[in-house]
């Protein structure tokens, strides 16, 4: 039970009697609490405890005509009843005011109406002659409810007036603009929108505007009166477009009212920039409504594709153009420009990002930003870097004093600037006008570009606003100020700037240097970076635990402990967390149980080594215990792991349900499109090439680089990911041409900007694999030689155990499997080893040991079933593919794993060998359908022993070892052992033939 304060006294609950004010018991009461309710004669209100500077303080809130208005109470110890009944008195007041300042605003605007002025606002635009069609989407929109919000340029405008025009005679349509924020206004050109299709929907004298919600209840009874009087199957359309501009809570409320209360012949379409704030609780439980967002209003590839052929008149060229049109992702201004482009007949000349393009550049430049005045144009490519707009932040970092102006000009066109908050003046560029002003920033000296990077990181910092100025100090590589900063900052801190995510990246992203003022961010960067899997020295950190301790009184204890750890590290091995607790006291308490989380995260990590196994149970708890203490960057960084470990070691079925359920703890916690999803999205990339299914894994990889939040052309992470799972999709489908491209480009990133991203002997790896697909072995073999640790680095494995088939170097190809899987620990992500068994079982098969192969092919082959793991099979080849044949015909797989082997041999395209299978593959069935125990006796017998010395080995008696070697003669059809030594010899040499033949 809450507290509440009334008829003079606080009752503080249940167990507690009524407490006076002025008492000791008051006192005490407020000091240990930190809210009550407050109910007087005529009012009530909220009273909150608020601390400043160290001190707690008392205020008042109540929310009056839809406004929170706050009120100051005073210390605990000064808090009485007068006061109280003061602050009541205060809320009556404003009430009052507001109330009759409302009613002034009404006579006002309905003095100054002009009717004249509506006519634009209830007629849409008429739609250009060449439109992409929007079919679905418009079939979509037909339910009574309809919400579409998405940025600037997604075609959302378009859409209304295609849906207008299908039905205009019944459709009431409402363009809105920042002026109509009136409720007199807005009520004004509701009735007039109606008027237009012929619909009086009420005496505008009869409404009253002082009660504005009683009006839209007084609307609706009257838009279903008049609609049944023109016509009872007549069902109308209300569009209300750019709803973004209404921010007046009347307004919200009365729409909110009608859409709860919606007349059965009555729909409404709203469409805004940003989340329309309307309750949809009660039309999810109704299911009758639909909301478009930005994802759906992207126009399909091939619709695309359609459109710009039929404009240009002409194929689009497979290059640069292309490639363009697919950067695009089916955002419609970027389509309009690249088709207004093309049509003019000029080419594209590159394959940089779109708002690079010299013609893009030119025409954007020359056509659009050429009409704006110099100061206007300066300002624009100054700011271009920035995520946010905003006055006192463009004035402080471009010195031009006129920005608020400037940005509410741009922001009234809506095509460079897009207003996120017309009340706060927030802007956001279009995107691909930031790259073109990007562009043409970057050309300017780097000492200038620097400034004002330097500018914007201050700005945010002197707001007390870390999270926005770090990746500001990233850009202008102001090491010393940052470290400066987190010096003073803790884990606790540091999760107060931001939801977390960020923080992970600081630890991944930023130099150690940042962190030498900080022993305990030093030791956490080190444990992040080796979990994470990004390529580093660690004598590196070893020569920074020294330089901390030559700068300044270090604990000699923590020199200790960091020889520990780094030696642990080096070899592979767990960390007892018992060490830590030498430092209690010693550590700051969020930083020693973040540390804490860490270990244990390296503890399971480390217990993988050369095992395909981890506690599964307690790493899922672990992961729950981090979210819940709100370490979430620690979360993020565990998800990875467990989630790249289920992918990596085959169980597909269980990480796609663990990675879906952790996408949506974390876009509850940061967002549907925060960049951190894209990490969990790449190893499902993976999983969806495992099981060759590229209709699945390919939108994933195209919806990439619009997680990117950086225009500067940088290797950021989705940049980075964009390319590496480009080439691992052209790899997969065999397309090394479109893989080298990939692989030139993300080599080239790196060269101008050098990144912990990326990882030499990874690409080297990437390029190996290249090599073995176009058959160039000993250029693959060469690469692969040259330094890489293929135990480290799942591609290269791969690579290898392809140049040792192709060399028919089958015993040491089995050697190399074992040393890998004894030195696997799981590192880096988005790759796949899961070929690795089966191709020990070509290393078997090579050998002649068909028996040992064939058991390892039925023991692993349930696995790769159950989670439809295709791609592993493929890869390996024809070697594997034969004696799937032979296993499948000789009947003893299990319902999963037949559907399986018939489902391989059909995306192989292979099916009819298992239809008519030849003579000699036939022939060795019978060999290979023996049951477990004849199968035992018939390799004992191969390897020569007697009937007495089979008898003790298996402990069964010789009368049945008779028995089963009679049952062997009889289905392999032989008299004796010399036959059918004869017989599994002929096996081994024809197996033998088929493998190395493959």
């Amino acid at each position: 039970m809450k507290a509440i304060f009334s008829n003079g006294q606080l009752l503080p609950g249940e167990k507690q009697g009524p407490i006076q004010p002025g008492m000791d018991a008051w006192r005490a009461w407020l000091q240990a609490n930190q809210q009550f309710r407050y109910k007087g004669e005529v009012e009530q209100y909220s009273a909150r405890k608020e601390t400043r500077r160290g001190i707690a303080y008392w205020y008042a809130y109540k929310r009056i005509e839809g406004v929170l208005s706050k009120k100051y109470l005073g210390k605990g110890e000064d808090l009485s009843l007068d006061t109280l009944q003061a602050v009541e008195d205060a809320f009556i007041m404003e009430a009052w005011k507001r109330h009759k300042s409302q009613e002034l605003v009404y006579e006002i605007e309905a003095v100054a109406y002009n009717p004249l002025s509506l006519g634009k606002k209830i007629k849409p635009p008429s739609l250009p002659a060449n439109i992409i069609k929007r079919n679905k989407l418009l079939a979509r929109i037909q339910k009574p409810v309809v919400f579409i919000s998405a940025p600037s340029g997604f075609g959302k405008s378009t859409l209304l007036r295609m849906a207008y025009r299908l039905n205009r005679k019944n459709t009431a349509w409402i363009s809105l603009s920042d002026s109509d924020n009136s409720l007199f206004l807005f009520v004004r050109l509701l009735h007039a929108s109606f008027q237009e299709i012929g619909i009086d929907i009420a005496e505008m004298d009869s409404l009253n505007l002082s009660k504005p919600d009683q009006i839209f209840n007084f609307l609706a009874s009257h838009i279903l009166n008049s609609i049944q009087t023109k016509g009872r199957n007549r069902c109308v359309t209300i569009i209300l477009d750019n709803y973004h501009y209404i921010h007046n809570n009347h307004i919200h409320r009365g729409i909110n009212h009608l859409i709860q209360n919606l007349p059965p012949n009555l729909k409404i379409i709203i469409a805004s920039q940003k989340k329309i704030p309307i309750n949809r609780k009660t039309l999810k439980n109704r299911g009758d409504y639909v909301e478009i967002g930005e994802d759906d209003l992207r126009i399909p590839q091939a619709e695309v594709l359609d459109f710009i052929r039929q404009q240009i008149g002409r194929e689009i060229s497979p290059g640069i153009e292309m490639e363009t049109i697919t950067d695009l992702k089916g955002w419609v201004m970027g389509i309009v420009l690249v088709t207004t482009i093309l049509k003019s007949g000029e080419k594209l000349t590159h394959s940089s990002k779109l708002g690079e393009q010299k013609n893009f550049q030119n025409y954007l430049i020359n056509d659009i930003l050429a009409k704006y005045s110099p100061g206007t144009q300066k300002f624009l490519i100054q700011t271009s870097f920035l995520k946010e707009l905003r006055p006192d932040l463009c004035e402080y970092v471009t010195g031009i004093g006129n920005c608020a102006r400037i940005m509410e000009e741009l922001g009234n066109e809506d095509l460079i600037l897009s207003r996120v908050d017309s009340t706060s003046q927030v802007y956001n560029f279009t995107e691909i006008f930031a790259s073109v002003l990007n562009t043409q920033l970057l050309q300017n000296s780097t000492e200038a570009i620097n400034a004002l990077y330097k500018r914007a990181a201050d700005w945010y910092l002197r707001k007390g606003d870390l999270s926005q100025a770090v990746p500001y100090f990233i850009l202008c590589k102001d090491w010393e100020a940052l470290a400066n900063v987190f010096a003073l900052e803790d884990l606790g801190s540091l999760q107060r700037y931001n939801e977390g995510s960020k923080i992970l990246y600081w630890f991944t992203i930023l130099p150690l240097e940042v962190f030498y003022r900080n022993a305990e961010f030093f030791l956490i960067s080190l444990f992040v970076n080796v979990l994470y899997g990004y390529q580093f020295k660690l004598t590196d950190y070893a020569t920074g635990f020294k330089k901390m301790a030559l700068e300044k009184d270090m604990d000699l204890r923590l020199i200790e402990f960091s020889e520990i750890i780094l030696s642990a590290i080096e070899k592979n091995e767990p960390i007892d967390e018992q060490i830590l607790r030498q430092f209690n006291g010693s550590f700051k308490s969020s930083n020693m149980e973040g540390l804490r989380y860490l270990l244990e995260l390296y503890r399971l990590c480390t217990t993988t080594i050369g095992s395909d196994e981890i506690d599964r149970v307690v790493f899922e708890q672990t992961l729950n215990t981090i979210s819940e203490r709100g370490f979430f960057f620690i979360y993020i960084l565990g998800t990875f792991m467990y989630g790249s470990f289920l992918q990596q070691s085959g169980d597909l079925n269980h990480a796609e349900e663990f990675l879906d359920q952790s996408l949506i703890t974390i876009n509850r916690v940061l967002g549907r499109y925060s960049t951190t999803t894209i990490f969990l999205l790449a190893i499902k990339v993976m999983i969806y090439i495992q099981r060759n299914e590229p209709e699945k894994a390919l939108p994933y990889i195209e919806m990439f680089p619009f997680y990117s939040r950086k225009r500067l052309p940088i290797l950021d992470s989705p940049t980075y990911l964009y390319y590496l799972l480009s080439i691992k999709y052209s790899l997969f489908r065999h397309d090394t041409d479109m893989a080298q491209k990939n692989l030139d480009l993300i080599t080239q990133f790196y060269k101008r900007f050098p990144s912990k991203l990326y990882q030499v002997d990874l690409m080297k790896a990437l390029h190996a694999e290249i090599y073995v697909l176009k058959g160039n072995y000993r250029t693959a073999e060469d690469l692969l030689q040259s330094g890489i640790k293929p135990f480290e680095i799942q591609e290269a494995a791969v690579a290898w155990c392809h140049c040792l088939v192709h060399r028919n170097r089958f015993v040491e190809l089995q050697q190399f499997i074992k040393e890998v899987t004894s030195h696997n620990r799981f590192r880096l992500r988005y790759s796949s080893a899961a070929s690795l068994p089966l191709f020990g079982v070509v290393a078997r098969m090579g050998q002649g040991e068909i028996f040992s192969a064939f058991d390892l092919l039925q023991q692993i082959l349930p696995q790769y079933a159950h989670n439809r793991a295709v791609q592993p099979f493929i890869e390996v080849g024809d070697r594997i593919f034969f004696f799937l044949q032979i296993l499948l015909l000789s009947g003893r797989l299990e319902n999963e794993e037949t559907e399986f082997v018939k489902q391989l041999f059909r995306e192989i395209g292979r099916s009819r060998e298992l239809e008519n299978s030849t003579e000699a593959t036939m022939a060795l069935v019978p060999l290979f359908s023996l049951s477990q125990r004849e199968n035992e006796i018939l390799i004992l017998l191969l390897n020569g022993l007697t009937n007495a010395e089979m008898a003790r080995h298996l402990f069964i008696s010789e009368h049945t070892i008779k028995s089963h070697i009679h049952n062997i003669y009889l289905k392999l059809d032989v008299s004796g052992r010399y036959e059918l030594l004869n017989q599994v010899s002929s096996a081994k040499a024809y197996i033998r033939a088929r493998c190395q033949a493959a």
